[in-house]
């Protein structure tokens, strides 16, 4: 059993329940986007273990390895294997146009300050708009107690009586 704090331990269950309920068979992939992997690799390695100990096949990669020749995507077990699996992929601007409907459901996760963003991830942030487009927006500021946040644009126009 992982060592998980109760509350890691409660959003993992709740995304792992979130896409095994839109994504219940097949091929699915996952991908955790981030302004960093430093962010982004631990959470999607926890995700992937979580599906595990829910009784599911899982895999790894990191979009950000591949890109630079060190890993392949997907990964060559998850290419030979058959039936239902899910392949969690963690990196940065996943978000991005030229990435979109690559994946079957997307988390974003929201580190705050902890780790600044340069003048690229500025610019993503800005055009790309990754938390409205994200299926799961998870607050990392402290990766041992994330939260589970909504983006909720939804406005009356009606006046309150």
């Amino acid at each position: 059993m992982e060592s998980w704090t109760p509350n890691k331990r409660a959003v993992l269950a709740e995304l792992v329940r979130n896409i095994l309920g839109n994504y219940p068979r097949g091929r699915v992939l996952v991908a955790v986007d981030g302004i960093a992997t430093i962010v982004t690799a631990p959470f999607a390695d926890d995700l992937a273990q979580a599906f595990r100990l829910a009784g599911h096949t899982a895999f790894r990669s990191s979009v950000d390895q591949w890109e630079r020749g060190r890993a392949s995507i997907p990964p060559l077990d998850w290419s030979a294997g058959a039936g239902d699996a899910l392949l969690v992929i963690d990196g940065t601007h996943l978000h991005h146009a030229s990435r979109v409907g690559q994946w079957h459901t997307t988390v974003w996760l929201d580190a705050g300050t902890r780790v600044g963003p340069d003048a690229a991830v500025a610019r993503y942030l800005m055009t790309t708009q990754p938390r409205a487009l994200a299926a799961a927006i998870v607050d990392v500021t402290d990766p041992e107690s994330p939260r589970r946040r909504f983006a909720d644009s939804c406005v009356s126009a009606l006046p309150l009586a």
